[in-house]
């Protein structure tokens, strides 16, 4: 109870951040998400309470789960070395400890609580780009209420910690290097720099690669603040000098790639990962092209519809959220892929969003050739709700013509690949 209590204390002070205008939307989009995702637990939880001796649905959330009661028998606050994802772990330990029971609903809860202040950090960002409130309101609410999303919060699994800790280090970097605060120019160095090391530790406790995640967030936020105007910092660099900068950069992080023996042992694992799970060692170029689309399109409403048959875990009303969550991303997709057309300079405007759903979409294609997990979809989903706002805002205000024949050849191919894809791994021996 008191992790959700301080988890609604932080909620408070992030919404309180958004100006006096935005707050009342933002309680509105707080309440409905949460209702649904509330709504959704308790369907889950009735189905599991047939099925399921711990309420979880077996895989990698009993693993999580008997990791926590474990850790908490042995009056640990912190897992021993050889758990996984320590740090989402120790999250579901402390629940527990200062729970009424024992009891996984508490860590989903706390999940929820997690996903409600991930949506405000989201307003957050939303508003720093200008995004109008209305376009807000709608892309932050259909992001939070995807039945993916809401999948992925009621499974018991560290993701949602992980989107919530990333948008927290791209929203902290944000605020820091935004010109409206009054602060030295010190304190927003040593500010980024602590802000970094901090954010990096504890994506490295959820997963293996998060010290490099936090370090392209912070990369990224960095070129965002460079390349956009308005409210950032004014950073007086010639551009000669912005590629002499790059260009020497590049050449460190290779001469810190090549030297440092810890990094390309984490290369070699990711490597050796990549080969056991499927991914895109030694893969042919048709199958890189495909991975990302299979990414993107996959699993689709109607390999959900057959959930039982398709995946190796689930429930009924986890395919019935999968289903739901597909037939929103599909309608959802052709948007995205309309922002990015936008070109380069959509992406460094938007860079500390982009940049990193890129990156995740490409280092997951890569590592299991685009037939990834829901749950790693629902990253995607909430970054790319993000990544599309301030595409859609610029059609609304602009009344733009022609993004409606764009957007129906777009879905056409959306919808038919999808479906013919869905046919034949349905039919497929």
């Amino acid at each position: 109870m008191l992790v959700l209590f301080l988890l609604w204390v932080l909620l408070i002070l992030v919404v309180r951040q958004l100006p006096t205008a935005w707050r009342r939307m933002a309680w509105k989009v707080i309440f409905f998400v949460a209702i649904w995702s509330v709504f959704w637990l308790l369907v889950v939880q009735l189905e599991l309470a047939y099925i399921s001796p711990d309420g979880t649905y077996g895989s990698d959330a009993r693993y999580y789960y008997e990791a926590m009661r474990t850790t908490l028998e042995a009056g640990r606050w912190w897992p021993p070395a050889e758990v996984f994802n320590q740090g989402y772990v120790a999250f579901g330990v402390l629940i527990l400890r200062t729970s009424l029971n024992v009891s996984v609903v508490w860590v989903k809860l706390g999940n929820i609580a997690l996903l409600l202040v991930s949506l405000a950090l989201c307003l957050y960002i939303l508003q720093q780009w200008n995004i109008s409130k209305r376009l807000a309101y709608l892309v932050t609410l259909l992001g939070g209420t995807n039945g993916i999303v809401i999948w992925m919060v009621c499974r018991n699994l560290k993701d949602t910690l992980f989107l919530f800790l990333t948008l927290a280090l791209i929203a902290g970097i944000k605020a820091l290097l935004f010109k409206k605060y009054r602060i030295p120019m010190f304190f927003r160095i040593f500010g980024v720099l602590l802000l970094s090391f901090v954010g990096a530790k504890a994506l490295e406790t959820v997963r293996p690669w998060g010290l490099y995640w936090a370090v392209g967030i912070v990369g990224a936020t960095i070129i965002e603040a460079i390349f956009a105007k308005g409210r950032w910092l004014h950073f007086r660099i010639p551009k000669s000098l912005l590629f002499v900068t790059l260009t020497f950069s590049l050449a460190c992080i290779v001469w810190v790639v090549l030297s440092y023996q810890g990094v390309i042992r984490d290369l070699w694992v990711a490597l050796n990962y990549a080969q056991q799970a499927g991914g895109l060692v030694g893969a042919s170029l048709i199958e890189v092209v495909l991975a990302p689309a299979r990414f993107l399109i996959g699993p689709g409403p109607i390999r959900a519809i057959f959930g039982h048959e398709v995946f190796w875990v689930t429930t009924t009303a986890g395919n019935v959220l999968i289903t739901l969550g597909s037939i929103m991303w599909w309608a959802y997709l052709p948007l995205l892929l309309m922002a990015v057309m936008r070109g380069a300079n959509y992406w460094l405007k938007y860079a500390s969003v982009l940049i990193p759903l890129f990156i995740f979409l490409a280092a997951y294609s890569f590592a299991y050739s685009g037939s990834v997990e829901t749950r790693f979809r629902a990253i995607v989903y909430v970054f790319s709700s993000l990544g599309t706002a301030p595409y859609l805002d610029m059609i609304m205000q602009r009344r733009k013509e022609g993004w409606g024949l764009l957007y129906a050849m777009l879905a056409s191919v959306v919808w038919i690949g999808g479906t013919v894809a869905s046919y034949v791994s349905l039919t497929r021996p």
